[in-house]
Formats: structure tokens, C-alpha cells, sequence
């Protein structure tokens, strides 16, 4: 095992408990507003009809697609399939737990990826120390390369893709 990994790998597991607080957060956040609109989904997601931009129409998809992901029909409620007609839903505990656990997992991949890019720009070295915890905020990793000592700062960025999805991002540089 590489003295960079056993630093940095063993907040893999915050960083999973992290990203699965997070999603339970925004899961209940956003059934508090599907709530607010009495369950209906089309009240909370109305149709955007057919003269609408593509970065709209995306977002119109995206929130149906997390309703779905979080909800299922309402079976006492009458079903109309008319497209204005109201679609109730209910909330699901196990898409939640699902969409949870997914979430988790997302999350520990992203901080693998991260670990293996950061051996990558570090390179070889003899032993590697971790102070700070950087999936809360930044750290400072120091290696020690024979003779030569070497100090990293990384520092958690949260970014948002031009459709809105949120993603963090890990920068590191050489301290000088």
C-alpha cells in the first residue's frame, strides 16, 4: 500500500457518512416541498410545454426524475393519466434509503478517485503524514521524499455543473 493512501484512506469512511447526511438532508428538503404542493407532482413540477429551452426542459426532467426517485403513486388517490391532471405521490423509505446508500457509495468512489490522483501528482516518496481533514475542509499532507520534504495543501471545493448538479472537487498544490 502506498504511504499516501494509508494517510489519506482512512477518512473514506467520513467521507461516505458525509455524502449520505447530505443526500438524507436534501431528500427530506425536498419532500418538505412536494409536500407543500399537496404531493402533486405536476404542481410541484408543472409541464414546461413545448416552446421551452433545452437547459428548462432538462430541469424539468431532472425533478421528475428525483420525485420518482424518492416517491411512489399514492394509492388511495384517483388516477387520471391527462397531463395537467394531479399525479400524487407518497414518499418511499426505501427509494430514500436507496437513494441514501447510493448517494454513500458516490461519495466513496469520488474520495478513491481522489486518493489515486493525488499519489499520481505526489508521486513516490518514503512515508506520508495527514494534519487537517480535508473532506471537511482543507488539509496538509506531508511527504518525505529521501532527503527532501515535501508539503501539500488540499482544499474541498464545492462546484455545480452547467445543469445544476452539484460535485466537489479536491485541488491540491505544492505548499512552498
Amino acid at each position: 500500500m502506498n504511504p499516501i493512501q494509508t494517510a489519506v484512506a482512512p477518512l473514506r469512511a467520513e467521507a461516505i457518512a458525509y455524502g449520505e447526511e447530505k443526500a438524507q438532508h436534501a431528500a427530506m428538503a425536498f419532500l418538505q416541498e412536494l409536500a407543500a404542493c399537496n404531493n402533486d407532482a405536476n404542481a410541484f413540477n408543472p409541464y414546461p410545454g413545448s416552446r421551452v429551452d433545452r437547459e428548462t426542459y432538462k430541469r424539468y426532467e431532472r425533478r421528475g426524475a428525483q420525485i420518482n426517485a424518492l416517491t411512489t403513486r399514492d394509492p388511495a388517490a384517483p388516477v387520471d393519466y391527462s397531463r395537467n391532471a394531479p399525479r400524487y405521490r407518497v414518499p418511499s423509505p426505501e427509494k430514500i434509503e436507496a437513494f441514501v446508500k447510493q448517494t454513500g457509495e458516490a461519495y466513496g468512489i469520488s474520495y478513491d478517485t481522489f486518493v489515486a490522483k493525488l499519489i499520481a501528482k505526489v508521486g513516490d516518496c518514503d512515508c506520508a503524514s495527514l494534519e487537517g481533514n480535508h473532506v471537511w475542509g482543507h488539509s496538509i499532507l506531508t511527504v518525505t521524499k529521501g532527503d527532501v520534504i515535501e508539503r501539500w495543501k488540499t482544499q474541498t471545493i464545492l462546484n455545480y455543473s452547467v445543469y445544476g448538479t452539484p460535485y466537489n472537487q479536491w485541488p491540491t498544490r505544492k505548499v512552498k
